[in-house]
């Protein structure tokens, strides 16, 4: 992805790479929306019922993937529809072809998230690595290719063709994988399952109504200085380098919720912490290390997408040291969600946004691009302060006794 970042970079300039990144997070920020949270609760709830009683998994899997087209398919035409207001949103008027052309990414967003939910429940994790990985590789190609043929237009169009091949082979993966476990996709009476369903989707999808709004509309302030464009660009570019410090996090991210899920499952509360105390060590020190090897070289990273990004090194700097406290957060709040504490975890998230979006608002108009790594730096700060306070509160209770009181629907 940092390769094709840099390639695009340079062939698009500073501008236009700051609306190919408003494009993007535009459509994750609808895309998150539409996905009304089921993607983690396919995880948390296919992980659950997996092994034991398999009919369950196949029915859970089979409405997720009816849920993802649906809202998918609805959130991609309101694009269409809107998209015009979407880009007024944004403070560009010239947005609005893009948005539309971008439009599609919406419904395989969607989509490939509840494929990947599905894929981690099962605990499918090689083959969940495998494909993300493919897609991020046809990412790349598309996003490359398209920008050297057709500039900013080819970029989108190169990104939606390398969503529809990566939607296509994650469906074949999902199926392949439930039939090696003998489990079937029951499309017939799946709807039964939607009230468990959802009872954990509101509170994920409630987390999802707080932060990435919060993102996105920080975003937008940068947006709307002067210079903004470009600024965003800096932003974007420094955001990509510093995924390198959350490249550990990231990669243990998709074994969390569901093994931990698992665990509590059987009530195995020892190897349930141990766990958790694994993954904190290992995420939020290999966090730490690669950030501070990223300020070491901050500088000649930036320069290597164009001289125009070279002044954004301190952005750089700061969202690599993000990734730190979002690395705690991370894994303490998966702790959260597998004791059914995902209100709690929601709560969390929403104190990280409005501290990301009251800081925003006071750094932006100053620091541009500065003022919106800093304050997405205490944001998440306070986010894993926060959970660290929850979890010493929970330590000192001891561990809870569960009891599962949940319907089973065979």
């Amino acid at each position: 992805m940092l390769m094709g970042s840099i390639i695009t970079a340079r062939l698009l300039g500073g501008e236009e790479f700051g609306v190919m990144g408003t494009v993007q997070s535009t459509v994750a920020l609808l895309a998150g929306l539409a996905g009304l949270g089921v993607a983690l609760g396919a995880s948390k709830q296919i992980a659950q019922a997996w092994g034991a009683e398999p009919a369950q998994c196949g029915g859970i899997a089979a409405l997720v993937l009816t849920v993802c087209i649906s809202s998918g398919s609805a959130a991609m035409f309101a694009m269409m529809i809107g998209s015009r207001t979407v880009a007024a949103l944004t403070g560009i008027d010239s947005m609005q072809p893009h948005m539309l052309r971008a439009a599609p990414l919406l419904l395989m967003g969607v989509v490939a998230g509840g494929q990947l939910g599905i894929l981690q429940g099962l605990q499918q994790f090689r083959i969940a690595s495998i494909w993300t990985l493919l897609r991020n590789v046809s990412t790349v190609i598309g996003m490359t290719v398209g920008a050297r043929l057709n500039g900013l237009d080819g970029t989108i169009q190169g990104l939606v063709i390398a969503e529809v091949v990566s939607v296509v082979g994650g469906q074949v993966l999902v199926s392949s994988s439930m039939r090696t476990l003998g489990v079937h996709l029951k499309w017939a009476g799946c709807w039964q399952y939607w009230g468990s369903l959802w009872r954990f989707g509101v509170p994920s999808l409630l987390s999802t109504l707080a932060v990435l709004p919060a993102l996105w509309a920080g975003r937008t302030l940068l947006l709307r200085q002067s210079d903004g464009l470009t600024q965003a660009g800096i932003f974007d570019v420094a955001n990509r380098w510093s995924q390198l410090a959350s490249f550990v996090p990231a990669a243990l991210a998709p074994l969390q919720l569901p093994i931990l899920a698992h665990l509590r499952a059987r009530a195995d509360h020892q190897q349930f912490r141990d766990y958790k105390r694994l993954w904190l060590g290992v995420g939020a020190g290999a966090a730490t290390v690669i950030a501070v090897g990223l300020s070491v070289i901050a500088v000649p990273l930036m320069r290597t997408h164009g001289p125009e990004f070279e002044a954004g090194w301190p952005v750089l700097i700061l969202l690599g040291a993000t990734a730190i406290p979002s690395a705690v957060n991370g894994t303490l709040g998966a702790s959260l969600v597998a004791r059914d504490r995902v209100w709690l975890r929601s709560g969390v998230d929403l104190v990280i946004a409005g501290v990301l979006f009251i800081s925003a608002m006071l750094l932006v108009p100053a620091h541009a691009a500065l003022g919106l790594a800093t304050a997405h730096l205490i944001g998440y700060l306070t986010g894993g302060l926060l959970l660290i306070a929850l979890q010493r509160q929970q330590s000192e209770r001891g561990p809870t006794v569960v009891i599962n009181t949940e319907k089973r629907h065979g």
